[in-house]
């Protein structure tokens, strides 16, 4: 016959054996887990490796890992295979050639003036409605000129520059385009405008310098300063579009 004292231990037994078999299961899960992660190496064709880089990071499960050499195009991603697909369709959306934009500007100079220029003053305020209340309300301007306007090809990852009226010097550079949300970026927007008097005469001279986003097709107000020794205000009004 077993006494309380046995079955006491049979019960503390039990009780342990209870604990120990889920950490063990857990355990075992663990390690399958750990066994399930593949590896797959990725090309990037088009975009810069830091940019592909950084998208794939935030897709990365707990236990992923990338390996990247420097100096190539190629890198290596240890994770889940489930996640290694979803990776792989991120990166070929992501990974495209270059688009091309065409970028409209116009050069409009707001006064207080009754002063008119040489365009036609309704066909000039018809350019900047979206926004001419805004204005008026804001700087009290009650005259715009149009100075002159440019249409600028230019392509993703690339430089592009025009010359306005002779006197405006533009540039800058397409970051990028998502076409999802329709936005396009332009990095280091730089206005510069000659210079009309004294020992820097015909010398240009930097007025704006900026980086904004702008929205498909949609027109977008970049500032309004004013103009070389003048009360004058120069405004710029820019859309973009992507290439078809």
């Amino acid at each position: 016959m077993f006494g309380k004292k046995h079955y006491r231990k049979l019960l503390i037994t039990s009780i342990l054996l209870c604990l120990i078999v889920p950490v063990a299961i857990n355990g075992a899960n663990f390690a399958g887990n750990a066994e399930t992660l593949e590896k797959r190496v990725f090309s990037v064709k088009f975009k810069r490796i830091d940019d592909v880089i950084q998208l794939v990071n935030s897709q990365l499960s707990r236990e992923g890992s990338i390996l990247l050499k420097p100096g190539l195009d190629t890198f290596t991603v240890e994770d889940h295979a489930e996640n290694l697909v979803e990776i792989e369709k991120i990166l070929k959306a992501f990974d495209i050639p270059p688009k091309n934009i065409e970028v409209i500007i116009k050069l409009i100079k707001a006064s207080k003036t009754e002063e008119k220029g040489s365009d036609d003053p309704a066909q000039i305020k018809d350019e900047i409605k979206t926004v001419s209340s805004k204005l008026r309300s804001i700087l009290k301007f009650t005259d715009y000129e149009l100075l002159g306007s440019g249409i600028i090809p230019a392509t993703e990852g690339e430089e592009a520059s025009v010359l306005i009226a002779d006197n405006f010097q533009i540039s800058f550079k397409v970051g990028f385009l998502h076409e999802g949300s329709g936005i396009i970026r332009l990095e280091g927007f730089t206005i510069s405008q000659k210079k009309d008097g004294g020992e820097e005469k015909g010398r240009f001279q930097q007025i704006i310098k900026t980086t904004f986003n702008l929205r498909n097709n949609q027109p977008f107000i970049l500032s309004a300063s004013r103009m070389e020794k003048s009360r004058n205000a120069l405004i710029i009004t820019i859309s973009a579009s992507t290439g078809r």
